[in-house]
């Protein structure tokens, strides 16, 4: 019988990521936990790359083989990079050659694209801040808010409190006391979570 795990090796994921509602310093964390559920066969993301704020997404694009797409701000207020994003993403529905899409921005205009990729089957990661509104979290099989992805959740700070200063050096949790207190109440429910951010944390031991 397959194991949980090869069942998801197998499975083939689109991940679309909106550049202006991401941080590129997702990006090894991101990539990480995407491979738990299974192969990032397309990968590709959103914004207009004519722009200096894109900048550290530049950077890692090769490193990730992540596949740019240009689009151009036609109206000023108006998302244009939201559009392209939703129409790629039902070009490559069609092509029925996915189990599963990773949509990673914290916009709720990808609400009704979640509900849609779940309608024909599909399974939905969404990826975003803990800011991210509720209807797209919901509409997600599963969301992984990105706070628990950054490199620099893991990263020594100077910032550290009196409390954590006082812990052996060693000390897995000892960022945790740092963080949000919203944060810390996320990974205290989600097991897959403290998982994540302790693996991740003891690479930096």
């Amino acid at each position: 019988m397959a194991t949980h795990t090869s069942n998801n090796a197998q499975k083939r994921l689109a991940v679309l990521i909106d550049a202006d509602n991401a941080p590129a310093a997702i990006v090894e964390g991101l990539f990480e936990e995407i491979a738990k559920y299974g192969v990032a066969s397309v990968k590709r993301i959103y914004g207009d790359w004519t722009g200096p704020h894109l900048g550290g997404w530049k950077k890692v694009l090769l490193d990730h083989s992540i596949q740019p797409i240009q689009q151009f701000a036609y109206t000023k207020g108006k998302n244009a990079t939201d559009s392209s994003l939703i129409i790629d993403a039902m070009d490559l529905l069609y092509t029925r050659r996915f189990d599963g899409f990773c949509l990673v921005s914290s916009d709720s205009d990808f609400t009704r694209l979640a509900s849609r990729l779940r309608e024909e089957g599909l399974t939905v990661y969404g990826f975003g801040e803990e800011k991210t509104p509720k209807p797209f979290v919901a509409a997600c099989d599963k969301f992984i808010y990105i706070e628990l992805l950054r490199e620099d959740v893991v990263a020594t700070t100077n910032g550290e409190s009196s409390t954590a200063s006082l812990l052996p050096p060693m000390w897995p949790n000892q960022r945790l006391l740092s963080l949000p207190k919203s944060l810390k109440h996320r990974w205290a429910s989600s097991p897959r979570s403290w998982t994540t951010l302790l693996t991740r944390m003891a690479g930096h031991i």
